[in-house]
């Protein structure tokens, strides 16, 4: 149960975002400013930091490998923190479905377990 109501937090927060930066997001060019390596498991991967040409700072690392100087297109939403690297995004068809089904299987479990005859 609590993991169904992790998995409704996190893919409607993906989902919430998606939809913000398909109505309103802006595609801006960043620069990678910084460039390091994370040891994950057996591998090293690369974390960039980005920085709009306007100079705005991109929360969180990125893991692409791209050289510091390197320019890619963004999608960010000018009003909060959404972004995503590449172009607008599509509809999030598939992420909404996703926090439907998670939504309408937690609503089923509940109901389920409230209708549920205690055993004395």
């Amino acid at each position: 149960m609590a993991l169904t109501a992790v998995g409704v937090a996190v893919l409607g927060g993906i989902t919430w975002d998606r939809h913000v930066l398909h109505d309103r997001g802006r595609e801006q060019v960043a620069v990678v400013v910084q460039r390091t390596t994370v040891q994950d498991g057996s591998a090293a991967s690369p974390s960039l930091r980005l920085r709009t040409e306007a100079g705005r700072d991109l929360p969180g690392p990125v893991t692409m490998d791209l050289a510091v100087g390197a320019r890619l297109t963004v999608t960010m939403d000018p009003d909060g923190p959404a972004w995503s690297p590449g172009g607008r995004p599509d509809r999030p068809l598939w992420q909404a479905t996703g926090t439907g089904a998670l939504l309408l299987f937690q609503s089923v479990l509940l109901l389920r377990i409230s209708l549920r005859r205690s055993r004395t």
